[in-house]
């Protein structure tokens, strides 16, 4: 597809100002795919929603926000979305974008003087368990949380990690209760702890959780991760990955239980994605 000419990163298509998407006719399968882009306008970077209908391969904007960065899709139902900006919060979706509803129940905002808002949380990243489209997860500024009602509440599940901070967050390929995070301090240089490099992974839903450092450096490795730095493959057993704002790519081909390094003398890494090859 040519490129969109009034938007040189997205495929031609005609712009939504406020129309719905196209209708979804009875037994309609059709699906859609959303990315976001930034782009500057009247000197203020915002971010805008793209919902592609793929049977149509035409791009529609339907909204237009600031500092978005997750887009969590509904795994049947592509109407239905949730989307996390940063010093905002987390938003729904039921009808393709067009709608949106706040879902911040119950998640603090330790900036703010009220404590819990219904927006102005500041959401790092969100991800959704592969097994339940309602049991949701999110790194925030202010804690880690889990929701089992699709965002309506949160449930802090900070206890027992070093950090309340953090970027990065990443969730098993198949077992919802599997999820891994990266804590960092928050005011003093975003990095980890004690210069001490660990992969934090809980087995059941945040109620507890276990560090893993085997193979990761452990002295004097002031390092941070970014929010998009983390993936997880789907093999069996899931490897996960994460790469450094000091140029390290690090790899776990057992679920986090040791690790290797992977490449080094990198540019910072801003983002990990993983494709599984056949050999």
């Amino acid at each position: 597809m040519a490129p969109r000419p009034d938007h040189p990163e997205l495929p031609c298509g005609r712009r939504m100002h406020g129309e719905a998407p196209p209708q979804r006719q009875p037994f309609d399968r059709c699906t859609y795919e959303y990315r976001s882009t930034a782009e500057r306008r009247g000197g203020r970077c915002k971010t805008l929603i793209y919902a592609e209908y793929l049977e149509a391969l035409v791009w529609y904007e339907v909204h237009d926000i600031i500092c978005l960065h997750s887009i969590v899709p509904h795994p049947s139902d592509p109407m239905q979305m949730w989307v996390a900006i940063s010093a905002v919060g987390t938003f729904y979706s039921a009808d393709g974008g067009v709608t949106w509803t706040p879902r911040n129940k119950g998640v603090r905002a330790g900036f703010l003087p009220e404590q819990y808002p219904e927006t102005g949380q500041c959401v790092h990243k969100l991800v959704r368990a592969p097994d339940d489209p309602g049991h949701l997860y999110q790194q925030n500024h202010c804690g880690v949380y889990r929701s089992v009602d699709g965002g309506a509440s949160w449930e802090e599940i900070t206890e027992g990690l070093p950090s309340e901070f953090g970027f990065p967050m990443a969730i098993h390929p198949r077992d919802g209760k599997t999820v891994y995070v990266i804590p960092l301090t928050a005011d003093h240089g975003r990095c980890v702890p004690d210069g001490k490099v660990a992969v934090w992974r809980s087995n059941d839903a945040g109620r507890t959780w276990t560090a893993l450092r085997a193979g990761l450096p452990q002295q004097n490795a002031y390092v941070g991760v970014l929010r998009e730095a983390m993936a997880v493959d789907a093999l069996d057993p899931a490897g996960i990955y994460f790469g450094t704002s000091t140029g390290q790519l690090f790899g776990s081909k057992d679920e986090g239980d040791s690790w290797a390094l992977l490449a080094d003398f990198l540019p910072p890494v801003w983002s990990v994605e993983v494709a599984v090859v056949e050999a």
